[in-house]
């Protein structure tokens, strides 16, 4: 059985060494050091790995390690495309996780800074505006050491092996950071050694589970999830922690435990699948959830004191109106970023991360250069406060004694390998969240429902055409299970995803390429009906994705969007509409009138 294995690593630099930040360190400094939050210096976790893998090269090359221990520890990347539409295109994981490398060293009161230029290789002089200062974290000469952790996760008969070529390859590094050539990061001692083992499996079932529980979670390290590109080179997490991005890790997990996931017929594979793990959230002190999307039908007026209105009770053939024929602005509109009080932004700070790929001669390869924009996983870094995310796990028919192993697993060693940066979550029991009631728009308007995705669901067919109002009451009718559902009002947003997701999931067909077309957080839904208990029933298992022909999409190898990985989360009245509605009016329409 595999264990988890948890490593020291340490090591002791020189200084000077350079390790790039990009936080403003002072005036006059070109280079700030990279530091946490906390103010430590540290050495990013991918670089740990970077050259961790460079080393165990080396000792490929002569003979001292063998490749498939390589790839063991470090994984291969997918094969490319020559295989022709059918080839497998996922990676090969690897067993081990490193973690930033930390100095217990707070900035001094007085920086250290040294200063770099660069010789004119024609006259031999300074070249000209070729002038670079250095915080550094030390005065030269100084001994800085660094520890962290890493994750190893192998069966117990290999953890000796692999930690002792892992140590040895940690000893073969030279020097680390940038301008190594001119003698910057002299490593002068470095280790590696076995902290703590444990097995992957817990040995105890979890007792008085129930069908559905709230957890919290926290991350020990900087979180990278569901990455948006912004440029290039450029990416940005996001602050909710997709419940795919939960039971990916948690998969792997139990995959390294050898207990077969994704094996066709395996009980646990087949409650896995089942079980569905929502979108965690940031959670507030008082059990508020953080960054619940705003209802797309919010306006303000363009002349108006910013007051947020609604439109969603305003009849569709009606052009919506505020107070003097005031026109409103819509929430992709605002500028101010207002929101109701019951709905708070997380407001997590950001942690932006250079990386590139190391090279032969453990410096960095040309032309492999990216940022990465993550986000904290603190609360309060100097006062040792972790943030927490709220998530609900439900049975959704799954065997329960399945379900209570896998609880068991989540609550005692936790997860480890959470999104891009490999984060540990760890996770607890937690109370559920205030907003849940089931209740219609008011008193007034008994049968009227007003709906509000709080994560991307799939619910039409990317050849939906003009026909977006009756294809999402049917969408509604058929997932509710309501024929008589009448669909009275909708503001919603799309997106395509397409790219690496469409091109591996091939939801159409192995020899079709087509994005998915999914209805975004926000979009508002205006239902009339007795609906009460199919919504209080929705609750629990997400709203179903739509399948390729027409039924609903239930395999995880073509559709990624499913609701048991936290697809198709909804609220009901997330927002008082017939409140915020009361100053709206509609003005109706004319036939063909330019509006």
């Amino acid at each position: 059985m595999t264990h988890r294995h948890e490593l020291t690593l340490s090591v002791t630099l020189r200084s000077p060494f350079i390790l790039p930040g990009l936080d403003v360190a002072g005036l006059g400094i070109d280079t700030p050091a990279l530091r946490d939050e906390a103010g430590h210096p540290l050495i990013p976790a991918d670089q740990v790995k970077g050259l961790l893998r460079a080393a165990m090269v080396s000792l490929v090359t002569v003979g001292a390690a063998e490749r498939r221990e390589l790839d063991t520890l470090f994984g291969r990347a997918s094969p490319d495309a020559a295989g022709g539409v059918t080839a497998p295109n996922a990676p090969e994981r690897g067993c081990l996780i490193t973690a930033d490398l930390v100095a217990e060293r707070l900035p001094p009161a007085d920086p250290h800074s040294i200063t770099r230029i660069k010789i004119d290789d024609t006259t031999g002089a300074v070249q000209h505006g070729a002038l670079q200062v250095v915080e550094l974290v030390a005065p030269v000469g100084e001994a800085v050491s660094f520890t962290g952790k890493a994750i190893l996760r192998c069966p117990p008969g290999q953890r000796d092996r692999l930690a002792g070529l892992l140590a040895r390859a940690w000893a073969l590094v030279p020097a680390i950071g940038g301008a190594k050539s001119a003698g910057f990061g002299r490593v002068t001692a470095a280790t590696v050694a076995v902290a703590a083992s444990a097995p992957l499996w817990p040995a105890a079932v979890a007792e008085g589970v129930g069908d559905s529980l709230w957890l919290d979670v926290s991350f020990d390290r900087r979180l990278l999830v569901d990455a948006q590109r912004l440029s290039d080179n450029v990416w940005r997490g996001s602050a909710i922690v997709p419940g795919a991005a939960i039971k990916g890790a948690l998969a792997r997990a139990l995959e390294l435990a050898g207990q077969q996931p994704e094996a066709v017929g395996s009980p646990l594979g087949q409650a896995l699948s089942s079980i569905r793990i929502g979108h965690a959230f940031p959670v507030e002190k008082d059990g508020r959830l953080c960054d619940l999307p705003l209802p797309q039908s919010l306006a303000q007026l363009e002349e108006g004191d910013g007051a947020i209105l609604d439109a969603l009770l305003v009849p569709p053939a009606h052009i919506p109106m505020g107070r003097n024929g005031a026109v409103p602005a819509y929430v992709g509109d605002w500028k101010n970023q207002a929101r109701p009080d019951h709905l708070p932004a997380s407001d997590i700070p950001t942690l932006p991360r250079i990386h590139t790929r190391i090279g032969e001669g453990y410096t960095a390869a040309d032309g492999d250069l990216y940022v990465d924009i993550g986000l904290s996983s603190w609360q309060d870094a100097s006062a040792g406060q972790r943030r927490f995310w709220r998530l609900r796990v439900d049975r959704n028919g799954a065997d329960p004694v399945w379900f209570a192993q896998i609880i068991a697993l989540l609550r005692g060693t936790g997860l480890d390998g959470v999104g891009t940066t490999g984060a540990s979550a760890r996770f607890r029991n937690a109370a559920p969240p205030p907003g849940l009631g089931i209740g219609p728009v008011s008193p007034q308007n008994g049968d009227l429902w007003a709906v509000t995705l709080i994560t991307p669901a799939l619910m039409l067919p990317d050849d939906v055409g003009d026909a977006v109002q009756g294809a999402y009451q049917e969408y509604w009718r058929r997932a509710l299970d309501q024929p008589g559902l009448i669909l009275r009002n909708l503001f919603v947003r799309h997106r395509l995803a397409g790219g690496y997701i469409g091109m591996r999931r091939r939801h159409y067909g192995p020899s079709v390429y087509r994005p998915f077309l999914l209805t975004a957080p926000g979009s508002v839904f205006l239902l009339q009906g007795a609906l009460a208990a199919a919504l209080e029933r929705r609750l629990s298992t997400g709203l179903p994705a739509r399948g390729a022909n027409g039924g609903w999409a239930t395999d995880w190898r073509t559709c990624p969007f499913l609701p048991e990985n936290g697809f198709g989360d909804f609220r009901v009245n997330l927002v008082d509409h017939a409140a915020l509605g009361r100053e709206m009016h509609g003005i109706a329409r004319v036939e063909n009138m330019d509006v």
